[in-house]
């Protein structure tokens, strides 16, 4: 009699590391939101499908307007364009207060610092303003804004002697009136292009191109009663160049900065912070483009993944996604995708785990946005090998046949080898039909003229090796199930004690 093996499993699109999912971007229909002017873009979300962009518009006048996204047509449309500073805006930052107003930052008129509150109605597709407060009488270049909680925001930014300032605003959400806390100057000798990330509820990690134009970073700590701050130790993270960065928290302890490092070229690190201490340590640099960068913009995708848009060479809009590694400290980096010829100043603001929002100063130095989408797409490798586990069939037998449903599509092949042994793990050689390593078994049924038959010695332990092959990378072979047929007659004769194993391996 003969025991049976049956081994069932199934391996579809050249499982088990024979394949892999790529991420790609893509883009939908660029939209002219401004057809006259649209620099220094800031985007904040309101819902699922309007974001509020303030920019600086023609005459250097700072407007605001509602962007509406249809993830569906992947297209953009507009609300009324509003101007909430008709002398001078730039540098604008924005932060939501709640689901109609947004606190907003600039270098207005004199370079100093303003802030308004911005009140949007999606319905209409208007925004208005009620109320403008000057931070910094003196200076208030590139301010960047933060949340701290339902009343109070961080503000750093370029103040005076382009030293690196920062303030605490109040916004009363009765009156919508804004005041300020005391001043603080967290570095005394430069500041210029500050970047915020919250570390906890009165920790604040800041970016900021600082002496030498390096890349600095410091811990802020604010008391939202006496309206006050504090600092850790600065950090220079890096000592060649570090400039227009822009920062995204990955966790408690680190975060990620893209800026534009030693020769201008586009550099992304880890920032990790020691809260308790208030210090900074860094991990290696990465270089994601090699030619000169001059804004970027970060988005999270999900726990490991970040959108990145950066204006790269030749001013071209430029995406890539950033995959962080915690651990190791490291970066790494997708393939770029260039959304557009001319990208100025991009900021992008997330839609949903798919879709990207993004605004930026295009052809003509008009105000434009576009939705960047992502997609998951099925790479397949020319080739690819399956080992299976040890069988073990508890005694010493002779192996017998070995069979597999398959299913083949042009231009795809499977073909096997087996071994067997006394010791797990089996050391043999894996071999074909003819007991050499230079032959194969490659038809399910053994109509190839070796019948499938095992010339393996008698042993305990069995395994095989499949081996898939396609060469249209669109289509890949599938193994449906395998059979292996042996006994424990071991000289001939029929078996005194036959029984049926079965083992079941699933792929997905």
């Amino acid at each position: 009699m003969i025991k049976k093996i049956i081994l069932l499993f199934f391996i579809c699109g050249f499982s088990k590391g024979v394949f892999t999912a790529a991420t790609t971007i893509n883009k939908g229909t660029p939209f002219d939101y401004d057809i006259n002017l649209g620099r220094e873009p800031a985007l904040a979300r309101i819902d699922s499908t309007n974001y509020l962009s303030a920019y600086v518009g023609p005459a250097n006048c700072g407007n605001a307007v509602i962007l509406t996204a249809n993830t569906g047509s992947k297209s953009v449309t507009r609300g009324t364009i509003f101007t909430f500073d008709a002398s001078a805006a730039s540098g604008t930052g924005l932060a939501q207060i709640d689901s109609d107003d947004f606190l907003l930052v600039y270098t207005g008129p004199g370079s100093d610092g303003w802030s308004k509150v911005l009140t949007v109605n999606t319905g209409a597709g208007t925004v208005t303003t009620s109320f403008s407060f000057e931070f910094d009488a003196s200076n208030g270049v590139s301010p960047a804004i933060a949340r701290i909680d339902a009343t109070n925001y961080l503000v750093a930014y370029t103040g005076p002697g382009s030293d690196g300032w920062a303030v605490m605003l109040r916004e009363n959400p009765a009156t919508k009136a804004i005041t300020m806390g005391t001043p603080f100057e967290f570095d005394a000798s430069n500041g210029v292009s500050p970047a915020i990330a919250q570390i906890d509820a009165t920790n604040y990690l800041v970016v900021y191109g600082g002496p030498g134009s390096d890349g600095w970073a410091v811990i802020l700590t604010v008391n939202t009663a006496t309206r006050t701050i504090t600092r850790g130790t600065p950090f220079e993270y890096d000592t060649n160049n570090g400039l227009v960065p822009a920062i995204i928290k990955v966790d408690a302890a680190n975060y990620l900065v893209a800026y534009q490092g030693s020769g201008n070229a586009g550099t992304a690190v880890i920032l990790t912070v020691n809260v308790a201490a208030r210090t900074i340590t860094r991990g290696a640099p990465f270089i994601f483009e090699a030619g000169s960068i001059s804004a970027n913009s970060l988005e999270q995708i999900d726990a490991a993944d970040y959108l990145l848009t950066y204006t790269g060479p030749v001013n071209s809009g430029r995406s890539v996604i950033l995959t962080v590694d915690t651990v190791a400290k490291t970066v790494t980096m997708g393939t770029m995708f260039k959304f557009d010829n001319t990208g100025y100043e991009p900021d992008v603001s997330g839609i949903d785990a798919t879709n990207y929002l993004v605004a930026y100063r295009g052809s003509g130095n008009d105000g434009w946005s576009v939705i960047l989408y992502l997609e998951r797409q099925t790479a397949y490798y020319d080739s690819g090998v399956y080992e299976s586990s040890v069988k073990d069939a508890s005694q010493v037998v002779r192996w017998n046949k070995f069979n597999w449903n398959e299913a083949l599509y042009n231009s795809t092949d499977i073909k096997f080898q087996v071994r067997s042994g006394n010791t797990n793990p089996i050391t043999g050689n894996y071999i074909g039909p003819d007991s050499t390593s230079a032959s194969y078994f490659t038809d399910p049924d053994g109509a190839d003229g070796s019948g499938n038959n095992i010339n393996a010695a008698n042993s305990r332990y069995f395994q095989y090796k499949a081996y898939l092959n396609t060469l249209d990378s669109t289509l890949t072979p599938k193994l449906n199930s395998v059979t292996i047929t042996y006994d424990t007659a071991l000289t001939g004769g029929a078996s005194t004690a036959p029984y049926i194993y079965k083992w079941e391996e699933i792929f997905e």
